[in-house]
This record gives structure tokens, sequence and C-alpha cells, in this order.
């Protein structure tokens, strides 16, 4: 049960036996075209069109939300302005429950 597992063997990257260099920085030439871009800081013309791309669709969406919000306001006003009367309170008699008889003198 107390075995050691070995590790497989397997070849090492850098060469025959090498051991990598230590805390030393990437070579440019191992740096990918997509990093080297992004370290760079220099806007390529996709992205540039792209960015303008989604600031329009942005602005749209924005446009389309106002409109929204105008025609709800719109239509509450126009509901509220058309909303029927209010029914006719009810007589004191028959809030309090009393009922009118043929020998009830109204006072």
């Amino acid at each position: 049960m107390n075995e050691q597992h070995e590790q497989p063997n397997t070849p090492n990257p850098t060469g025959a036996g090498a051991t990598p260099p230590q805390n030393q920085p990437p070579t440019p030439a191992s740096v990918p075209p997509a990093a080297a871009t992004v370290l760079s800081g220099a806007v390529t013309e996709e992205s540039s069109r792209l960015g303008d791309e989604l600031e329009s669709i942005r602005r749209t969406l924005k446009a389309r939300e106002l409109r929204v919000m105008e025609l709800e306001d719109e239509n509450f006003r126009i509901k509220k302005a058309t909303a029927p009367a209010p029914a006719p309170a009810a007589s004191a008699a028959k809030k309090k429950g009393i009922r009118w008889t043929f020998f009830h003198e109204e006072e």
C-alpha cells in the first residue's frame, strides 16, 4: 500500500534534459500576435469598426427604450383621463342597513 507513484516519463519541451530558465521574460518571438497587439495598445481597423458598430447598437436600443417609456406614459395618461366616474356613494340609510317600509316616515 505504501508504494511510491512514479511520474510518467515525458520529454522536456525545452530540450533534452535542459531546465527552463527561471524568472526571465518571454522572448519577442514567443509572444503571440494577438498578445502583441494588446500589449502595444494599438487599435486595429477591425476593432475600431466593431466598437463603432457596438456604439450604434447601444444608441438604437436606448432610443427604442425611451420611445417605449414615452408610449407607456401617454397610454397611462389617456387611460386616466377617460376613466369612468366613480359610482355614487350609497345613501346613509343603505350604509346603516335600515330597511325602508311603507309605514316609515321620511324626516
